[in-house]
């Protein structure tokens, strides 16, 4: 997606799915139990720059406090994991999962971002044909690429997402 495409192409009449509603936990548990039921039938690449499903994190996840939830979610779905250049600079991560305008680009079916603001560094390196967002500021840039914008704490959705 060139950087024109990330400009025009978005979602602007934006419904959230909202993460401290039942109701938003609801959708959230639909959507994840079809992801593993559809994740079954994938067949994913042992590389990063080729899968079909990419989870993915941000600085907005606390990467910090660790990233054991991304990989399971990311085992869960026999996809890979990936990260934003800001979590490299933090030194969580190594450049060989790292997505964005100076590092590797991806082609994913599925993109799922958890605490990714949507930065065009990132998202031009991204073309998914789906976007699941998470994130605690309804103002990312990345929902209005998202058809699933979960507005919540990406942390406390990526455990909820773990036990469903």
């Amino acid at each position: 997606m060139s950087v024109l495409e990330l400009m025009t192409d978005y979602n602007t009449d934006r419904n959230y799915i909202l993460f401290e509603e039942d109701e938003g936990k609801k959708e959230i548990i639909r959507i994840f139990k079809a992801l593993f039921e559809k994740s079954k039938s994938v067949k994913n690449s042992e590389m990063l720059e080729n899968a079909d499903i990419i989870v993915a994190f941000g600085r907005g996840y606390h990467p910090e406090k660790g990233i054991e939830d991304i990989k399971d979610i990311a085992d869960k779905l026999g996809a890979q994991y990936a990260a934003t250049r800001p979590v490299q600079d933090m030194n969580i991560i190594s450049s060989d999962r790292v997505l964005g305008k100076t590092a590797l680009s991806a082609n994913p079916k599925i993109y799922i971002g958890f605490g990714v603001s949507g930065a065009v560094q990132h998202l031009g390196s991204v073309k998914a044909q789906e976007i699941i967002a998470v994130n605690n500021n309804k103002n990312s840039a990345i929902f209005r690429h998202a058809k699933y914008a979960i507005l919540g704490d990406a942390r406390e959705v990526a455990r909820f997402i773990n036990n469903i």
